[in-house]
């Protein structure tokens, strides 16, 4: 089964338009930028953070939320940092520390990064695979 450009004799000049093919056009770089921007996220995180990265931000985010649903702040928690020796501070403390607030910067740094050249990636594919399928026979 063809396109409807196939379907009613529609190439060249003419093909361009019908908005069939543009919707296909559409949905194929949205598709496409879509997917690569999630893929790109993913390799970005797994390749610019670390283990102590993930923890940080966990530890920070847990504290963030615990703190906002009204759990008291100054309640002592273990934080592991970075060099690997363990300190116990409190909600608030740990939510104002340096070091878990560049982890967690960084990470969304890098998963920003990431997703952006991933879309863009992606739908410059797009456009090449509709260059590439759409031209005039």
């Amino acid at each position: 089964m063809g396109s409807r450009a196939h379907r009613r004799g529609r190439a060249g000049w003419r093909a361009a338009f019908d908005p069939g093919l543009w919707r296909q056009g559409l949905a194929a770089g949205t598709a496409g930028a879509v997917s690569m921007a999630v893929l790109g996220c993913a390799l970005a995180l797994a390749r610019d953070t670390t283990g102590h990265d993930w923890y940080a931000a966990a530890r920070i985010t847990v504290a963030d939320v615990l703190i906002g649903a009204g759990f008291d702040g100054g309640t002592p928690v273990a934080y592991r940092n970075a060099d690997g020796a363990v300190e116990t501070v409190s909600r608030s403390a740990l939510t104002h520390r340096f070091e878990a607030r560049w982890a967690r910067l960084d990470m969304l740094e890098a998963a920003w990064e990431g997703a952006t050249l991933g879309a863009l990636c992606g739908l410059g594919g797009a456009l090449l695979c509709l260059v590439l399928v759409r031209r005039p026979e």
